[in-house]
């Protein structure tokens, strides 16, 4: 289910990722089971049971770690995962998932900005390991001291009403606004589906203490089966129904998959002679169950380093290949690494593998490795490529290729520039807006850009396959005063701007929803076509009654990553691209004294996506921004830093000012 809605398998696409909270279902099964019959014969052996999930889990994943920093640090595009180091440190300390949630991270963005998102659910899972023993072994012992109920029927209730606990809170958290990820990343909102689990085990160990005889075999057998299909069916239709946008699937729909899970997998323990249980038992399905903790380490990066950009494949071939992949190194893994740890074999061939004797000694300094590369190399993990630039005094007094330094308008005060927009427009703002790009060429930016709306207006948009609100400065049911024509208003009145650059396009090729339960509609549509040239004239109005003149900037290319199946986003394609742009040429020839400001042209030369040009970064990694989307951030990965960003600041700003039929001249 995971690979499949990350690999872009129609209908799997859409919820697969509850293939994660099966996993947690069976290992809260799995391990309560054992802890309460450990309970139950002496008493929970702690160190024992850690030293064996250490022996189980860790050898693999910091195999997996070393072999990702490594290709990070020191193979992967310059900048292509900032903040690696956090990502790296915290999933070697199982504390991912609450790392994550710190910086934001969206598990259900195609374009992850980190190849270590999915270790999130292996943080709960440790964490889980290293409490869940202390709470089974503090409940068997109440329960003992009471009377009134066994130790395995104490450790099922609790179990049981932590689980309901923990998907009400996630519910909570849902109307209360919280994003998404913080209740999917979350412990205390995601702990209910390996708590289920742990209350089948608990439940169906006491039941098999009190069963004095075999009651009811052949009853039980009718049941398993229909119990056992019905059940995938009902998972089957969660995951193709209920997507990460649904609410349903945070107001009780994780806990209804987990429940749907229990029963399935008490059908399938009471009759493991079953239709079910012996088609989940053929060899293939029984080997990628004894290889799966492998599959999930490795599928994430695996799936990102093979894309259609690299192979040039795409939908079921890319897939396939990418399947193959995974499956290969897990079995390897298996066997070369997480086999010799946890049954603590010794050094030589492993049965059914003579003459091949598996370099351990790679697992055993695999930690070290991990720690030496996160600690030593830069901050942002930037692979090849220059290092982060100087500071931003050491830039001040740098040259372009554009002109002379001190280049400003000829004889006059200096311009005063809005810009307005979405974020691409923001982050342009900020780099015109730093003092020694205003110093040099005579300007004193505003940067009223909104971060995530442009100047359409509607209920959702759809970004890189999320459906999301849009936000209140261009949402549909915001209030006039809350939207944006309202705050440009209120801008021009205060900062009164020679002229007005809008910079958008970015949020307008995005598809959207003009009104909540309306038909979806994109800029290669006439109508949406027709609405955005009316927001560019709307914009132009209030520019032009403040007294300003009005700039229009085309948008750029987008390459901002692959669909699952490998293919570009729509939102990043030629066609609504060059859609938005006709239209900003058309309003632009219609407006007394408009001018068009090319940054197509600029940064795209020829149509193509460039991130560097001259050696200078003119985009940021994500393939959407200008150098840096993160710019409040002055230690930033490279190339997104504070000098980067104003290196592009430097470089763009002549080129924007003779577009506005300027004249650089030399200063004194």
């Amino acid at each position: 289910m995971v690979l499949a809605y990350h690999g872009g398998v129609p209908g799997l696409s859409r919820g697969g990722f509850y293939g994660v909270d099966v996993f947690f279902v069976l290992s809260g099964f799995l391990i309560t089971s054992l802890l309460v019959g450990q309970e139950a014969s002496g008493g929970v052996r702690f160190a024992a049971f850690w030293a064996r999930r250490a022996r189980r889990l860790l050898p693999a994943l910091v195999v997996m770690l070393a072999a990702v920093d490594l290709y990070v640090a020191y193979l992967a595009p310059a900048g292509r995962y900032p903040g690696f180091r956090g990502d790296a440190l915290s999933v070697l300390f199982y504390v991912s998932n609450w790392h994550f949630i710190a910086v934001s991270s969206n598990y259900f963005a195609s374009a992850s900005p980190s190849l270590l998102t999915h270790t999130w659910s292996l943080a709960i899972e440790e964490q889980f390991y290293l409490v869940w023993p202390l709470v089974v072994w503090a409940t068997a012992r109440a329960a003992r001291r009471a009377g009134r109920i066994g130790p395995a029927g104490a450790v099922a209730a609790v179990a049981g009403a932590g689980a309901v606990l923990s998907a009400a809170w996630m519910a909570v958290g849902y109307r209360a606004g919280q994003p998404a990820s913080r209740l999917y990343f979350g412990t205390d909102t995601h702990a209910s589906s390996l708590l289920v689990g742990a209350a089948l085990g608990a439940a169906m160990t006491a039941a098999a203490g009190r069963r004095r005889a075999p009651t009811g075999p052949a009853r039980r057998a009718r049941l398993a089966t229909p119990m056992a299909v019905g059940a995938l069916a009902a998972l089957g239709w969660a995951a193709c129904s209920v997507g990460s946008s649904n609410g349903l699937a945070y107001q009780g729909g994780f806990l209804g998959v987990a429940a749907v899970t229990a029963v399935l997998l008490g059908a399938l323990t009471v009759h493991p002679g079953g239709a079910a249980a012996r088609v989940l038992s053929v060899r293939p399905v029984a080997y990628a169950g004894r290889i799966s903790y492998g599959m999930y380490l490795w599928y994430f990066p695996l799936f990102a380093l093979v894309d259609h950009s690299s192979t040039g494949l795409s939908g079921a071939a890319l897939l396939a290949l990418r399947v193959a992949a995974d499956v290969g190194v897990a079995a390897a893994s298996h066997h070369l690494i997480e086999t010799r740890f946890l049954h603590r074999l010794p050094p030589g061939p492993l049965p059914g593998f003579p003459g091949r004797r598996p370099v351990v000694a790679v697992a055993a300094g695999a930690a070290a490795v991990v720690g030496l590369v996160a600690l030593t190399a830069p901050a942002g993990m930037s692979g090849p490529g220059p290092g982060p630039g100087p500071g931003r005094l050491a830039l001040a007094g740098a040259t372009t290729a554009a002109g002379p330094s001190g280049s400003q308008l000829a004889g006059a005060a200096p311009l005063r520039l809005l810009v307005i927009g979405d974020s691409t427009g923001l982050t342009l703002g900020l780099a015109l807006g730093f003092p020694a790009v205003e110093q040099r060429y005579g300007l004193v930016v505003d940067d009223a850009a909104v971060m995530g709306c442009g100047l359409a207006v509607s209920a959702r948009v759809e970004d890189h396959g999320r459906r999301i609100p849009a936000p209140a400065a261009c949402n549909a049911s915001s209030p006039a005063a809350d939207l944006w024509p309202a705050r440009l208003r209120s801008q021009i009145a205060t900062f009164h701007p020679d002229v007005v650059l809008v910079a958008s396009g970015r949020w307008e090729l995005d598809s959207s929803q003009p009104r909540p339960g309306g038909r979806w509609t994109d800029i290669s549509q006439p109508a949406d076509r027709a609405y955005v040239s009316g927001q560019l004239q709307l914009a132009a109005s209030i520019a032009r009654a403040g007294g300003a003149r009005l700039a229009l900037a085309t948008a750029p290319c987008f390459s901002s990553g692959e669909t699952p199946g490998g293919s570009p986003w729509p939102e990043d394609g030629r066609r609504r691209l060059d859609a938005y742009n006709g239209v900003v040429r058309s309003v632009a020839a219609g407006q007394p004294g408009a001018t068009v400001v090319d940054l197509e042209a600029l940064v795209c030369p020829g149509g193509r996506f460039r991130t560097v040009i001259g050696g200078v970064t003119v985009r940021a990694p994500d393939g959407i921004h200008y150098p840096f989307f993160d710019i409040a951030q002055p230690a930033a990965a490279a190339p997104d830093t504070e000098a980067q960003a104003q290196r592009f600041g430097l470089w763009v700003a002549p080129r924007i000012l003779a577009a506005l039929r300027t004249r650089p001249v030399a200063s004194g």
